[in-house]
């Protein structure tokens, strides 16, 4: 009779379960891995071609409305990477001294792999009289923008990511350099206005004004005609009927109005008047 040998015991099958489950968790974990070290590559490289140092992401301005300049960004974006993203983005300026003068965001933009789009960005900075914004119609500055995007990546599973960048802008001012100068003879005030435009944009209006003593007295009100354009001076003399014998040391203050089909008006600080 033939002998046979001890015979090896299966292990339980909750125990083989168990295993199996411990192997394909193994592997499901590395896949999760390299799936998010695929992800985080894809928005890197989406990352570095938002930053400053792109020169096709630059900001314009102009006025809209009532006391209002608009500021527009335009952020060009190559999706080089593996997954398709979607994107939001918000954007806040700072003045150089970290006074915010607005704010604003764009809603959410697919772009597919290995494609471009772009995310527009809009900012409504108030120049209203008292605001911080209306030092801007006299006076030059670097601006901050701000901007944070936001993005999903990914197919099945969407990963949340974020970019913080700041890029400086140069505003120049519309009305640099304002100067009003008068003279005053037999009831009659000449009044000059000059300026330069150093804004991006130019100016074309109708730029209505008053002479206002200290105590809020009238001496006299005129226009000029405004067109010009950006990095041209400005100088024009008006004759304005007055009852003051004198204008110097009043206060010059003027609102600008233009616009075809889009309408604006913008205040400008008071100006001193100078002999």
């Amino acid at each position: 009779m033939a002998r046979t040998g001890p015979t090896r015991s299966r292990p339980p099958r909750l125990v083989r379960l168990t295993k199996i489950l411990k192997r394909a968790s193994l592997v499901v974990f590395v896949l999760f891995i390299l799936y998010l070290a695929t992800v985080a590559y894809s928005f890197g490289n989406v990352a570095k071609d938002l930053q400053p140092s792109g020169g096709s992401n630059k900001g314009t301005f102009g006025f809209v409305g009532s006391s209002t300049i608009r500021a527009t960004q335009t952020l060009n974006v190559s999706n080089s990477g593996l997954y398709p993203l979607t994107l939001g983005a918000g954007v806040v300026i700072y003045t150089a001294s970290g006074i915010i003068l607005g704010q604003g965001s764009t809603p959410s933009t697919g772009i597919p792999s290995r494609g471009s789009g772009q995310l527009g960005l809009g900012v409504s900075v108030s120049v209203a009289p008292g605001s911080p914004g209306q030092a801007l119609l006299t006076n030059s500055e670097t601006l901050e923008f701000g901007i944070w995007v936001n993005a999903t990546v990914g197919w099945i599973l969407l990963v949340p990511v974020s970019v913080h960048f700041v890029q400086n802008q140069s505003w120049g001012a519309p009305f640099m350099n304002a100067v009003v100068t008068a003279s005053v003879a037999g009831g009659e005030a000449s009044v000059t206005l000059a300026f330069q435009n150093h804004a991006s944009f130019s100016l074309a209006g109708l730029l209505a004004f008053q002479v206002l003593t200290p105590g809020g007295v009238s001496c006299g009100t005129g226009s000029f005609g405004v067109s010009t354009p950006s990095g041209q001076p400005f100088g024009q003399t008006a004759q304005v009927p007055t009852p003051c014998a004198s204008l110097t040391g009043d206060s010059f203050v003027a609102t600008l109005s233009g616009g075809v089909g889009s309408p604006f008006s913008v205040q400008l600080p008071p100006i001193p008047v100078e002999a």
